[in-house]
């Protein structure tokens, strides 16, 4: 199997079920383990922390930045 930072995303079809807890938990440890489950396995979080404001912003900038394009 590919890795998962390999693979290119793809809209799922309609009814398709959601991926069990624990195969969401498998995957999201695969590109960086500071990922977590949370929401009853709705939703995926990952909590960031800066050294300072600068770079929190600086951050923030970039996400909507790339966000905009």
């Amino acid at each position: 199997m590919t890795r998962l930072t390999e693979r290119k995303c793809a809209p799922c079809a309609t009814g398709t079920p959601p991926l069990a807890e624990a195969e969401v938990k498998r995957l999201l440890a695969e590109p960086d383990p500071a990922w977590s489950v949370v929401e009853e396995g709705k939703a995926t979080r990952r909590a960031l922390r800066f050294a300072d404001f600068y770079r929190t912003m600086a951050f923030a900038h970039a996400v909507a930045w790339v966000a905009n394009a």
